[in-house]
């Protein structure tokens, strides 16, 4: 549905009372279990339930208060992961999806219209160099490959031209979906030009390749994303918890399956002849 994806916040050592939050939760749950327990026949009365509950406590605020900053390590770990695998699995759809699309549907979108955008304005100049043919141009060992020997492309058109764009950052996804859908395209546009997308990549990009210390790049960027990304100084690091994580992923999830939708419609407005 369209509800946002909730993580539990993991706090920072100096401003948060996670640990202490989490042991009065426990107390108040450990009540409701010895009364359940008492009834329920587990223990003979709640005095020995409320023993063995006090025991069980007392071990858990032991390992919580002793190994807390341990676990805050491994929450955030875990939230980068879930973070970080959510983008992956944007790449990939979005990367098989054009490619399926057009191996199904070569007839116009196969077109590449950049590149044959290019090529017009290259013959209206009187360009006659090849250099756009060079382009969409493929080896025949590669099409031998592809086809299994029988050279008929009509059903690998996608596969063949996938190569000619990167689908491992979000302009080169646009741009490859906009040189494709370049008709009755407003729905893959939409989806594509969200702004959760850009948000997403840019957190991304900065723990991968700063581990999430704060670099102007990333700084500029979160003033065009106020709603989604802290606003920090060039050298802080971004601290990553279950509110930002949520934040982040739901609208990208969302925008996923609204791709998949929009080229599913298109496919189903523009048959094969």
């Amino acid at each position: 549905g369209d509800r946002p994806i909730a993580f539990p916040s993991i706090h920072d050592e100096e401003d948060g009372h996670a640990i202490d939050d989490l042991v009065k939760k426990q107390e108040t749950d450990a009540e409701i279990a010895i009364r359940y327990k008492t009834d329920h026949g587990v223990f003979g009365s709640q005095e020995t339930a409320r023993a063995a509950h006090n025991d069980g406590r007392q071990a858990m605020g032991f390992v919580l208060k002793n190994a807390g900053e341990s676990i805050l390590i491994g929450a955030r770990t875990a939230l980068t992961t879930t973070l970080l695998g959510v983008w992956t699995a944007f790449e990939t759809v979005a990367a098989d999806l054009w490619e399926s699309t057009l191996n199904i549907h070569p007839q116009q979108l196969a077109d590449l219209s950049d590149f044959a955008k290019l090529a017009r304005k290259k013959k209206e100049a009187g360009d006659e160099s090849d250099e756009e043919d060079e382009l969409k141009s493929v080896e025949l060992v590669k099409i031998y490959e592809l086809t299994e020997g029988s050279y008929d492309l009509s059903k690998c058109m996608g596969t063949l031209l996938k190569r000619r764009f990167s689908f491992l950052n979000l302009n080169g996804i646009r741009r490859a979906y906009n040189s494709a859908f370049s008709k009755d395209d407003a729905k893959v546009r939409d989806a594509l030009g969200d702004k959760s997308l850009e948000a997403l990549a840019a957190v991304r990009n900065l723990l991968v390749h700063r581990a999430g210390i704060v670099d102007d790049e990333f700084r500029n960027k979160a003033k065009n994303h106020e709603t989604l990304l802290p606003q920090l100084d060039t050298g802080e690091e971004l601290k990553i918890n279950g509110d930002l994580v949520g934040r982040l992923i739901s609208p990208v999830i969302q925008r996923t399956m609204d791709l998949l939708e929009a080229v599913d419609d298109w496919l189903d407005t523009h048959p094969t002849k």
